[in-house]
């Protein structure tokens, strides 16, 4: 939030980007919405910056989910991601 970027972890290189446009769009207008009156004056957009992934390591879709929590336990903790794959 106060770097004003969203951090994209992707395996599949671009393939939901509508939907990350669509979110770092929305960020300011949340901060507007029910931040304090100091902030509504920050209504810049959001950077999106693509995070270096592996292609294809998540093989099967229906793990994704799975796969979103470990990362975001990875990135948390200060792992490599690396230790993130589809086995």
């Amino acid at each position: 939030m106060i770097e004003k970027k969203v951090e994209v972890y992707d395996c599949n290189r671009g393939r939901n980007r509508q939907y990350v446009k669509k979110f770092a769009c929305m960020i300011p207008k949340i901060v507007k919405a029910i931040g304090p009156p100091k902030s509504k004056s920050l209504l810049t957009s959001y950077l999106i910056v693509d995070m270096p992934m592996q292609t294809r390591l998540n093989k099967s879709c229906a793990d994704c989910g799975a796969f979103a929590l470990k990362h975001l336990e990875c990135i948390l903790l200060g792992l490599d991601l690396s230790l993130v794959e589809d086995e």
